[in-house]
């Protein structure tokens, strides 16, 4: 197996997305298939849950020998050897030896080699039923992240309330006793839909949701697909077809 990255931004969002997707977990299986590569993982409260799919035209070349091959890495360690991206703007992915994965960065003249150690874990993949949620919106990426890491200082928790009329995210649980809440027109979404006559509201801790919605350097907007009761979906799409898809469980009330 052999996977190149070339260009300086393709680069710079393979380094955002490992940099990421360690803040959710540290422990991954990498599942590079006949024609994409693709990653599954949820942290280790459950609380959420991720997909990568990047097809094989997102990368500059694609070679592979078996049709699906599995990889298990510490997010940890990969993340350093992208922190050690600097200027390169070409990432050679190869898999040379059965327990190992080698990544070069090239550029300038300078080869970076790295020898990443497997790991030895289960990665049990789950079935994500097709849902038809209650609300369906399109926003901003770089505004709703703004707006959440704002809400996330003044509360622990904030509430998302759609109606046909209005959204709004309320903030929870601050020991200061201040709350912010912040209403959208849903003029200002790019899409907005939500059944007739419903009114759909949620908690969610802020902590995860600031985890959400940081990928604005991978992609302008997000589409949001919300319901009363359910997990928050997060859809991201990337060039080439390819997609980051993010799931987070609401917060229930204790009795």
């Amino acid at each position: 197996m052999e996977l190149s990255i070339k260009g300086k931004k393709k680069c710079g969002e393979f380094k955002t997305m490992c940099a990421l997707f360690s803040s959710i977990v540290d422990e991954l299986e990498i599942q590079v298939r006949e024609n994409e590569l693709f990653i599954q993982a949820m942290d280790t409260g459950h609380i959420c849950l991720f997909e990568l799919s990047l097809k094989n035209e997102w990368f500059e070349t694609f070679t592979t020998i078996k049709k699906n091959e599995s990889f298990c890495v510490k997010m940890s360690y990969l993340s350093k050897i992208m922190n050690c991206l600097s200027d390169s703007d070409t990432i050679i992915i190869r898999n040379s030896k059965k327990d190992k994965l080698n990544f070069e960065l090239r550029g300038n003249g300078i080869v970076k080699c790295f020898e990443l150690s497997l790991m030895d874990f289960d990665c049990d993949a789950l079935e994500i039923p097709n849902v038809e949620h209650e609300l369906d919106m399109e926003i901003s990426t770089e505004q709703l992240q703004n707006l959440i890491n704002e809400l996330s200082n003044f509360g622990e928790v904030v509430n998302l309330k759609a109606t046909e009329e209005n959204f709004s995210m309320t903030t929870k649980y601050n020991k200061f006793e201040t709350t912010m809440q912040v209403d959208i027109d849903i003029e200002d979404f790019d899409n907005y839909s939500i059944m007739e006559d419903t009114e759909v509201t949620a908690d969610f801790a802020l902590f995860h949701m600031q985890k959400m919605v940081s990928f604005s350097k991978l992609s302008k907007n997000v589409n949001i697909h919300f319901s009363s009761n359910l997990p928050i979906h997060f859809e991201y799409t990337l060039e080439n077809n390819s997609s980051i898809n993010l799931w987070l469980s609401p917060r229930m009330e204790e009795d």
